[in-house]
């Protein structure tokens, strides 16, 4: 596969998931490999604040807790590319900042909450807010533990919890972390289902703080999405914008001139002299 062939294929992934996940490989690959120490890229508050190594803040979220378990990373990557992919693709399709500015938030309030038990890393609260945070805007969907066993998608993050509990409580206190977060974020955002109703989807409120400021909006989105579709005429087959026809070169089919294309007659039928 070439360079633009995979390029294109990155391009078909949304950009917040794109980012991610590049984000997540570009940065602990080359700890697994040896090639970077993580304490680079770890969180450290004196380095942030004293040296100004703000990466720190972003480059501590993709690296997991045991650098010696390829194989739970890979599991963890996918896990964060399926319910990342869902969440962007179904809840914030077409509002790519309102994603930007509610994960960035809360993943800063995921980092104060976890200050106390100085974390160094946040790939497991980063891993349980987006699987819980999917799980409350996707309740009636199943999966699977392993391809062994099926549950309700609703109750997944909990089993991820607890094997992260057993696995270290600091680590499944981290987790934990990531759902409350992800469960005040949605409770600011959307509306549960009625009781009347449980299996209907959640409906996304008409007005939130969370919303991303307009700032954002504009770095983010094209100027040629905000531009509303220009009036066309039709002319057959084929179209024009409004003012203007084929064969008037550009001036527009009110202007007058003798010029403006070739006068084609008023036409026979087939067969008149």
């Amino acid at each position: 596969m070439s360079f633009a062939e995979l390029a294109a294929e990155l391009n078909k992934i949304p950009p917040f998931t794109r980012i991610t996940m590049l984000s997540a490989l570009l940065i602990t690959a080359p700890i697994m490999l040896k090639l970077v120490r993580p304490f680079h890229y770890s969180f450290d508050w004196s380095l942030i604040t004293g040296k100004l190594q703000i990466h720190r803040l972003y480059t501590s979220i993709f690296i997991p807790w045991r650098l010696d378990d390829p194989i739970k990373w890979l599991f963890d990557l996918f896990l964060l590319y399926r319910y990342l992919l869902q969440i962007e693709t179904k809840s914030y399709d077409k509002r790519l900042p309102d994603m930007v500015w509610q994960f960035f938030w809360s993943m800063a309030t995921v980092m104060l909450l976890c200050y106390p038990l100085h974390f160094p890393f946040f790939w497991t609260p980063f891993i349980g807010f987006v699987v819980y945070f999917s799980s409350r805007l996707s309740p009636n969907e199943t999966t699977s533990i392993y391809g062994l066993i099926t549950i309700s998608i609703k109750w997944f993050p909990y089993v991820i919890a607890a094997f992260d509990m057993v696995m270290s409580p600091m680590i499944g206190c981290g987790t934990i972390a990531g759902m409350v977060v992800a469960q005040a974020l949605f409770m600011l955002e959307y509306d549960a289902p009625s009781e009347a109703n449980p299996t209907e989807e959640p409906r996304l409120k008409q007005r939130s703080i969370l919303r991303a400021p307009n700032w954002l909006v504009r770095l983010l989105v094209a100027p040629e999405a905000n531009r509303p579709a220009p009036s066309k005429r039709v002319y057959g087959q084929a179209s024009a914008p409004a003012g203007r026809g084929f064969g008037d070169d550009g001036r527009g089919t009110n202007v007058a001139s003798s010029s403006s294309g070739y006068n084609w007659g008023q036409g026979r039928r087939l067969g008149e002299t």
